[in-house]
């Protein structure tokens, strides 16, 4: 029988957005990377919520409706 291996990704993570290939370019990826003008965002939660949260994205029933739109089409 095989181990389960359990991580707890809870806790307080950082984001920032990149154009395509941008952030791989820039080391973004790796541990030693500078992120000290990332933007902070909960998990469990979504970037849509963590977006409205820094004042990037409007909270509004149509933004939410749109992003579950987006998601569900994948």
């Amino acid at each position: 029988m095989s181990e389960s291996i359990v991580l707890d990704l809870d806790g307080r993570w950082k984001l920032r957005d990149f154009t395509p290939g941008q952030g791989l370019a820039a080391g973004a990826h790796l541990p030693d990377h500078d992120d000290t003008n990332w933007h902070r965002a909960a998990v469990p939660g979504d970037v849509h919520a963590a977006l409205v949260e820094i004042g990037r994205l409007e909270e509004n029933d149509t933004n939410r409706r749109n992003y579950a739109l987006r998601l569900l089409r994948r």
